[in-house]
């Protein structure tokens, strides 16, 4: 109910199909309301005999509850879908925006290309929050981070973040097939995305420090044209459970992202040359 006051604060001025609108389910309504009466007292009527005053006041009093519900029900609906569309638009601009960052970063300063993935994680923030609420799903804080593949030994280190959440730092993981650490170690194994559902789950619990603040974690595989893994997408929350299901994951968020995972893959050379100017730091 509170959704549809908020709706109708929003519309000032009913406009000529509102009206329409409403006249035509008071007509149809009233037509069922009135057919059904007539057709109860239809063999209880005397010859000539109609309703009165009061029973036509009644049918139509009776009728105006079936089409007030019908109409905030229609409204409700409308909103609905109208802040879904909104919802998308944002989805996409943020596509577009990064597109276009990417565009106007080519010639300038490191600085401002560091920063440039950076903006690009938070883009990833964004939509899958956007993404969860369009499905109904409640949600914590999203972090998106990228883990850096490096040799001798083989490891990830994480190197940009996109919100710097309290409780985060840069980490680095070791990648020893004998112990393969579920999340970004796995996904970098087995080239595929993993989901950790809960870290303090008895199936991961052993994994995890269960004081750091999240508990819900996607890590995605991006690989160069060639196929070459070269870094770990991690979007995390410190809500279990936050991103439903690996199938949810796999049929909504990834080909939602997939134009700023793209963005990532094609520009390989931009992240690895501001990643390796970071450790000469």
């Amino acid at each position: 109910m509170n959704k549809i006051n908020d709706f109708v604060k929003k519309r000032h001025s009913l406009t000529i199909l509102d009206i329409g609108q409403f006249l035509l389910n008071l007509t149809i309504v009233y037509v069922i309301f009135t057919g059904g009466l007539l057709l109860s007292k239809w063999f209880d009527l005397q010859p000539n005999q109609t309703f009165t005053d009061k029973q036509w006041r009644i049918i139509l009093l009776g009728s105006l509850p079936f089409v007030f519900f019908t109409y905030f029900r229609e409204m409700y609906i409308t909103s609905k879908k109208e802040r879904q569309i909104k919802e998308r638009k944002i989805i996409y601009d943020c596509i577009g925006g990064a597109i276009e960052q990417l565009i106007e970063i080519k010639s300038r300063s490191l600085e401002v290309r560091i920063h440039y993935i950076t903006e690009l994680l938070k883009y990833m923030e964004k939509v899958v929050f956007l993404i969860l609420k369009e499905y109904g799903t409640s949600t914590g804080e999203i972090c998106a981070n990228l883990m850096m593949i490096k040799e001798n030994p083989l490891r990830l280190e994480l190197m940009y973040f996109g919100t710097f959440l309290s409780g985060r730092k840069k980490i680095t993981i070791p990648v020893v097939a004998d112990v393969l650490v579920p999340g970004a170690p796995e996904a970098y194994s087995f080239h595929k995305t993993t989901y950790i559902n809960n870290t303090m789950s008895d199936e991961f619990r052993k994994f995890f420090d269960e004081n750091k603040p999240y508990r819900c974690i996607i890590s995605i595989p991006i690989s160069d044209t060639e196929g070459h893994i070269f870094a770990i997408l991690n979007i995390d929350s410190d809500v279990p459970d936050q991103f439903v299901a690996k199938d949810f994951i796999d049929q909504k968020i990834i080909p939602t992202i997939n134009p700023l995972l793209l963005l990532l893959k094609l520009e390989k050379d931009l992240i690895l040359n501001t990643d390796s100017h970071i450790g000469d730091k």
